[in-house]
């Protein structure tokens, strides 16, 4: 039994997906054949699709625009995803940020990630810039979670809206938005004012750093301001994509009330 067991595994790891970005989940994938129905390169579907009506549309859109269109066991899928709801598109492309396109923009946040390695914070994150209308979020090369397939299902379609760049140096990067009338906020507790004191200006970046390291010295050293949110529990920290969105919250706030937007 163990020898036949280890032969079926060996000859469905040849089985292996295209290169490019692999999107899983219901959501992430219908939001991919909305927003870039061209990028599709391929379809992979789990075994038993058939007793699910949104597998049976991404099933027909498929075949309707003559995209490749594969079935696999869940033994495949769980090689690329934990959690993958039985569908897996592979997408040629992703959005970017040209930051240039930021010069003349009144009003706008950019979110800037150090060291957050967990792809379900990224993906929690990403949702919510999505919805609070971030350009863009930037993350080091190293040491960071990537938009990974079990961070695009958590994002559950906001990785097709809002760019996630990889760069190499945080610090050099933000010196760019400087130039570009950004003012960076970051979120650590030495020496910072509470963000309800906070008066954020019209294009802003806020920074986040990993629950255990916070932000490294270089990155936060390039920073403008320093904010914290109030706890009554100075030894613990609020999870990285939570702080991120009650920051995000009372940023677009401040920018709604001053741009005279009441909603």
């Amino acid at each position: 039994m163990r020898n036949k067991k280890r032969s079926k595994n060996k000859k469905q790891d040849q089985v292996k997906l295209p290169r490019g970005r692999h999107v899983v989940g219901i959501h992430s994938c219908l939001e991919v054949i909305k927003v870039r129905p061209k990028a599709v390169h391929s379809v992979w579907l789990k075994e038993g699709w058939e007793k699910h009506g949104d597998l049976q549309k991404i099933k027909q859109w498929a075949q309707e625009n003559s995209v490749r269109l594969s079935v696999q066991d869940k033994y495949f899928f769980d090689q690329i995803a934990h959690s993958h709801q039985g569908v897996c598109l592979v997408v040629n492309e992703r959005p970017h940020l040209d930051i240039q396109s930021l010069k003349n923009e009144k009003s706008c946040i950019v979110v800037f990630l150090d060291g957050i390695e967990d792809p379900h914070n990224l993906g929690a994150i990403l949702r919510t810039c999505w919805l609070m209308g971030v350009k863009a979020i930037y993350t080091p090369h190293y040491n960071s979670a990537g938009l990974s397939p079990a961070a695009n299902k958590v994002a559950s379609g906001a990785a097709e809206h809002v760019p996630v760049e990889e760069v190499s140096n945080l610090a050099a990067e933000l010196s760019k938005f400087k130039d570009l009338g950004f003012w960076v906020y970051a979120a650590a507790f030495e020496n910072s004012e509470s963000l309800w004191q906070t008066e954020f200006s019209e294009k802003v970046v806020i920074v986040i750093g990993a629950e255990d390291k916070g932000i490294r010295k270089p990155v936060l050293k390039a920073c403008d301001h320093i904010i914290n949110i109030p706890q009554i529990e100075s030894s613990a920290s609020y999870n990285a994509s939570v702080a991120t969105s009650i920051i995000l919250s009372e940023a677009s706030r401040q920018q709604h009330f001053a741009n005279g937007l009441s909603k």
